[in-house]
C-alpha cells in the first residue's frame, strides 16, 4: 500500500517536472521570438537608416558638386572680367601715352623752330639726349648733345636757315621708345631752301620727358653739283 502511494507521488512530480520544462520551454521560444523580432526591427531601422544616410550622401555630394560648378564659373567669369578690365586699362593707358609722347613731340618741333628763328643752338640741343646721335645726309655722324649744338650752329650760320618746319607723318609709341617718321623743311629769309623727310627716334628721360636719341634725315631736292 505505501509502494503505491509513492509511486503514485513519484509519477505526480515526474508530470509537473515535465509540465515545468514544457513552460520553460514554451517562455523560451517566446523570449527567442521577441528576441528575433527585436532583432529584425532593429535590422529593418538600421537598413532605413544607411538608406537614409545613403539618399543625405547622394544629396550633399550634388550640392557639393553644384556649388563647385556655380563656384568654378564664378572664378572664371571673374578671372575674365579683371582681364578685361586689365585690357581696357593697358589700352587706356597705352592712348595717354601715345598722347603725351605726341604732344611732347609736338612740342620739341615747336621748341626747334623757335630755336632756328633765334638762331640760339643751346636751345636746340636742349631737344636731344645727352648720348644723342645726328646722321646727317653727306655728313659724318655727330654724336653727343654739345657736337650736335656745334653742327647745328653751323648750318645756321653757313646756310643762313632762319625757319624751320616740322611735321609728324606716323608716329610709333612703345613703353621705352617713339618712333617718329616725318617731315621738315628749312628757310632762309622767307624761302624754302630745303625739304624732305626723316625718321627720329625718341626716348624719355627720368625728369626729363621724351628727348631725342637718333636722327636721320634726306633731301628731297637732288644733291647740287
Amino acid at each position: 500500500m505505501a509502494g503505491r502511494r509513492g509511486a503514485k507521488q513519484l509519477r505526480r512530480k515526474v508530470k509537473r517536472a515535465k509540465k515545468s520544462v514544457r513552460r520553460g520551454s514554451q517562455k523560451a521560444k517566446r523570449r527567442a521570438a521577441g528576441a528575433a523580432k527585436t532583432v529584425k526591427q532593429g535590422a529593418a531601422k538600421a537598413k532605413k537608416k544607411a538608406a537614409r544616410a545613403r539618399k543625405a550622401v547622394k544629396r550633399a555630394t550634388k550640392k557639393a558638386k553644384k556649388t563647385a560648378r556655380r563656384a568654378k564659373k564664378a572664378v572664371s567669369k571673374a578671372a575674365k572680367k579683371i582681364k578685361r578690365k586689365a585690357r581696357k586699362t593697358r589700352i587706356a593707358q597705352a592712348s595717354a601715352d601715345r598722347a603725351a609722347a605726341h604732344q611732347a613731340i609736338t612740342d620739341a618741333h615747336a621748341l626747334f623752330a623757335d630755336a632756328i628763328h633765334r638762331s640760339d643752338p643751346t636751345a636746340i640741343a636742349t631737344i636731344y639726349s645727352e648720348e644723342a646721335t645726328l646722321l646727317p645726309p653727306s655728313h659724318a655722324l655727330v654724336r653727343g648733345r654739345e657736337a650736335i649744338r656745334e653742327y647745328w650752329a653751323d648750318v645756321m650760320s653757313r646756310r643762313g636757315v632762319t625757319n624751320a618746319a616740322l611735321n609728324i607723318v606716323e608716329l610709333d609709341v612703345k613703353a621705352r621708345r617713339a618712333e617718329e617718321l616725318g617731315r621738315y623743311a628749312l628757310s632762309a629769309q622767307g624761302d624754302v631752301i630745303d625739304e624732305g623727310k626723316f625718321v627720329a627716334i625718341w626716348q624719355p628721360e627720368p625728369g626729363r620727358g621724351w628727348h631725342l636719341r637718333v636722327s636721320i634725315w634726306n633731301s628731297d631736292r637732288p644733291p647740287q653739283t
